[in-house]
C-alpha cells in the first residue's frame, strides 16, 4: 500500500471524487512504469470474488526457466572464472597496471630528457657525424633497455 501512496504523493495516481483510485487507471500507471517482464496480475490475491487468471507469484518473462538458468550458470562461472584468476595472481586490477606503466613511462621520459646532458659532451667531442649518431643511440637503446628491464622486475 505504500507504494500507492508514493505514487498519488507523486501525482501519479488520483482519487475519484468518491475517494478511491481508479483501479484500470492505476493498472496502466503500472504497466507504463514498470519493465517489460512486470506482470501485475501475478500479485493478485486469489479467492472468493476475484478474478485472476494468472494464479502465479512470479514474474513472468520472456525466457524460459531453462533458459535462465543456462545464463545464470554460464556468469557464475564466469565469475568464478575472474576471482580464480585474482586471487591466482593472472588477473590485477585496473588501477594497478595504470600505476605500473604510468611509473614506467614517468621513469623513460625523465631518463630520455636527461639523456641529452650525458650525450651533449661525449657528441661536441667528435667531429664525425656517424659516430655522433652512433653515440645518441646508443644512450637512446641504453636508455629504453634498462627501463625494459625495470618492466619486467615490476611484473
Amino acid at each position: 500500500m505504500r507504494t500507492i501512496q508514493y505514487h498519488e504523493q507523486q501525482g501519479r495516481y488520483k482519487r475519484g471524487p468518491d475517494g478511491k483510485f481508479d483501479v484500470e487507471e492505476v493498472e496502466r500507471q503500472i504497466k507504463k512504469y514498470s519493465h517489460s517482464g512486470y506482470n501485475p496480475d501475478a500479485h493478485k490475491e486469489s479467492g472468493p470474488g476475484r478474478d485472476s487468471e494468472n494464479k502465479s507469484d512470479v514474474i513472468t518473462s520472456d525466457i524460459s526457466f531453462d533458459e535462465a538458468r543456462r545464463l545464470k550458470e554460464i556468469w557464475d562461472g564466469k565469475i568464478s572464472q575472474l576471482k580464480y584468476e585474482e586471487q591466482n595472481g593472472t588477473l590485477i586490477k585496473k588501477e594497478e597496471v595504470r600505476k605500473i606503466v604510468f611509473g614506467i613511462f614517468r621513469g623513460l621520459r625523465d631518463g630520455l630528457t636527461a639523456l641529452s646532458r650525458d650525450v651533449s659532451v661525449h657528441v661536441a667531442a667528435e667531429d664525425d657525424p656517424v659516430k655522433c649518431e652512433r653515440i645518441i643511440l646508443d644512450e637512446i637503446t641504453g636508455a629504453i633497455d634498462r627501463y625494459i628491464n625495470e618492466f619486467n622486475r615490476g611484473i
